[in-house]
C-alpha cells in the first residue's frame, strides 16, 4: 500500500524515524518513562490521553509514540488514529537515520534485532488505519 494524503487527521502514531526529513523531532504528545524494576517502561497516563482528547479537532496532527502500550491506550479510549510505519524492506535506511540523528548504539542494535518483529506486529493491527511508508517517504509525504 502506498501512503496517500490523509485528510482531517487528528491523531497519528509515527514509527520512530518516520518524521519529516528524518531529523529527530520530539513528539507532540509523549508518554512518560519510568523505571519499573530493572527495565524501563513506557507509562501512558491519564494526562496524556486527556491531552490528546483535548487537542482532537484543535491541532491538525497529534503525533504520538508508536509503542504498543500507547497504541493500546488509544484503542481503549476509542481514539481513532493512523499508524504510520515503514515498509519492512527499508530497515537499513532507517538504521542509518538513527545513526545520523545520534541515537545510542544500544537503541540501534535493539531496532536492528527487532525490526521484523515490530513491523509484523504493526501490520496485524486492526483498530488504526495503517499507512505504510515507501522508500523516500516521511510523515510530511502523506500530510
Amino acid at each position: 500500500m502506498h501512503a496517500k494524503h490523509i485528510k482531517n487527521v487528528t491523531t497519528t502514531v509515527g514509527y520512530t524515524g518516520s518524521n519529516a526529513c528524518g531529523e529527530y523531532v520530539r513528539p507532540y504528545i509523549a508518554g512518560q518513562r519510568s523505571l519499573n524494576q530493572e527495565s524501563p517502561t513506557l507509562v501512558v497516563g491519564r494526562s496524556q490521553i486527556d491531552h490528546i482528547k483535548e487537542n482532537i479537532g484543535v491541532a491538525d496532527v497529534i503525533l504520538v509514540s508508536s509503542h504498543a502500550v500507547v497504541r493500546k491506550a488509544l484503542e481503549e479510549n476509542d481514539i481513532k488514529y493512523e499508524l504510520v510505519y515503514p515498509n519492512i524492506k527499508l530497515k537499513e535506511g532507517y538504521l542509518e537515520r538513527y545513526r545520523q540523528r545520534g541515537n545510542e548504539q544500544t537503541f540501534i542494535d535493539m531496532m536492528n534485532t527487532n525490526w521484523g518483529k515490530f513491523i509484523k506486529e504493526i501490520k496485524k493491527e486492526t483498530f488504526p488505519t495503517l499507512v505504510e511508508l515507501q522508500s523516500g517517504q516521511y510523515l510530511d509525504s502523506i500530510f
